[in-house]
């Protein structure tokens, strides 16, 4: 194959995809991501203040990653990558116990009468007949989780990350988040915990010394020394298929003048030969031209994203707790999650300096995704210390990050109207949208970016995408459970 390929996209699937590409020399091509942010990594990324990586979010590589992307991310980042073991904590019922959730810790730690009505719950879930159309989130988890554990954690934390009841949430959601939805898996994991290390595989997680973002700024460096191209503050303004099939992308570039922070605008337009989106699949179907039917159009506007205000402290301590994170499902807290970058890394410097990320959940309408900056610090602030985890150290500096389309949202019966859209979609011939937002899947940073590999291997020589391969691949990518 020669020619060009247009990647819309630069986080961890476009780097991937453009990375593997670019290895094939037998395709002899040009390989161009164009991506809408000054950085890449897309939700991986991340930045630095006063000496302290920052994560966009709480992002963890996992020991389960397919072994030819662990070998890559190895190869980039050398001793830079950290086997680190976890040390969170999730706070349910007012005390703080392990997380990820450990059986025995939850019934060490919390009120008597939880073990009691979860034995319950066990109990009538081995003698009564199980039902056989189970189709939310909630009718999956308390069918084969009772309603002890579904209503402490499970549904108050779903309604804090998907801003709906667990009535209102798909089942598939529930097949991909949780991974023991029953009992005989919850009675499987205590012993196989039991007999597990801490310093066992399921204990341990993998981290860039230098933040998580570390990852797609290597991926991003070598895509660039192999002969791609990266167009940072890009946006795509239209997507135009010409009557012979190729591509025509037209787009702005924003150069930043350095000497008044002013920026200058330069439109451009590009055509490819293949064009591979991982941008938001409802960014996509507006990008579109000829515009899209109105029933196409119609069921991309029911496919819904979640957003997410991230507020960062810097204190003036070494450190704030030993715990790389804390877990909020409860209601009265407005944020879902708080890290701590030091302690995933393990890094002794900054001395005396140490970092919070608080992440918290939202939509375009709430109040959060509007409020201000001392708005924000306030409410952080006031949630941790009725959580008990007071900041009574001084604050060197606070800033916020708004993400949008963090988490897709799986409404009840959504593959309706997703398939209707990537059915629509599969009829270009030269177009593959792909990824967390291509694809509207809840994963992790290693499935993304398998899923860009396998991509990759569909383009052949000749010039064409293999749309059988691919179609085999995606059945493949609806196996993936996500972990936290």
């Amino acid at each position: 194959m020669t020619g060009n390929v247009m990647i819309l996209g630069g986080g961890p699937a476009g780097l991937g995809l453009a990375l593997q590409l670019l290895r094939r020399k037998e395709l002899h091509i040009s390989v161009t991501i164009i991506e809408r942010e000054n950085y890449v990594g897309g939700l991986t990324a991340g930045c630095e203040y006063d000496g302290i990586h920052f994560d966009f979010g709480s992002h963890r590589l996992h020991p389960n990653t397919n072994q030819r992307i662990m070998h890559d991310i190895a190869e980039l980042l050398g001793e830079n990558l950290l086997a680190r073991q976890r040390n969170g904590r999730i706070k349910l019922l007012g005390r703080f116990v392990r997380f990820p959730l450990n059986p025995f810790d939850l019934f060490l730690h919390l009120p008597f009468t939880f073990p009691m009505k979860f034995a319950w719950d066990m109990f009538k879930g081995f003698i009564e007949t199980k039902k056989t159309h189970l189709d939310t989130f909630e009718s999956v988890l308390l069918e084969g989780l009772g309603e002890t554990l579904c209503k402490t954690f499970y549904f108050p934390y779903a309604q804090k990350i998907w801003g709906l009841p667990a009535n209102q949430i798909d089942a598939e959601q529930a097949y991909k988040r949780v991974r023991a939805k029953n009992f005989r898996k919850i009675i499987s994991k205590i012993f196989l915990t039991s007999g597990k290390s801490k310093k066992s595989s399921g204990n341990i997680f993998y981290y860039p010394a230098k933040g998580y973002h570390q990852i797609a700024n290597a991926l991003a460096e070598e895509v660039r020394k192999i002969g791609g191209k990266i167009f940072l503050s890009s946006e795509v303004r239209q997507l135009r298929f010409d009557s012979d099939g190729t591509a025509s992308i037209m787009f702005d570039r924003y150069h930043r003048n350095t000497q008044n922070a002013s920026y200058k605008k330069e439109s451009m337009e590009m055509h490819a030969d293949l064009v591979f989106s991982t941008i938001p699949v409802t960014e996509l179907c507006v990008l579109m031209h000829p515009v899209i039917p109105d029933h196409i159009q119609k069921n991309c506007n029911t496919i819904a994203y979640r957003n997410m205000v991230l507020c960062f402290f810097v204190l003036d301590i070494d450190q704030f707790t030993p715990y790389d994170a804390h877990y909020f499902p409860e209601k009265e807290y407005i944020f879902s999650r708080v890290s701590e970058p030091k302690n995933y890394s393990g890094a002794p410097e900054p001395h005396d300096l140490t970092g919070l990320c608080v992440e918290i959940p939202c939509s375009d309408s709430d109040s959060i995704w509007n409020a201000s900056d001392d708005e924000l610090c306030r409410s952080v602030l006031r949630d941790l210390e009725k959580a008990r985890l007071p900041v009574r150290m001084p604050i060197k500096r606070f800033f916020t990050k708004r993400l949008r389309n963090a988490y897709p949202v799986y409404t009840v019966g959504f593959q309706i109207a997703l398939q209707e859209v990537l059915h629509f979609l599969d009829t270009y011939p030269r177009l593959v949208t792909l990824g967390r937002q291509g694809l509207f899947a809840h994963d992790n940073t290693h499935h993304t970016m398998d899923v860009a590999y396998c991509a990759s291997e569909c383009v052949l020589p000749e010039g064409v995408f293999d749309w059988l391969k691919w179609k085999e691949f995606r059945k493949q990518f609806q196996t993936h459970i996500v972990e936290d």
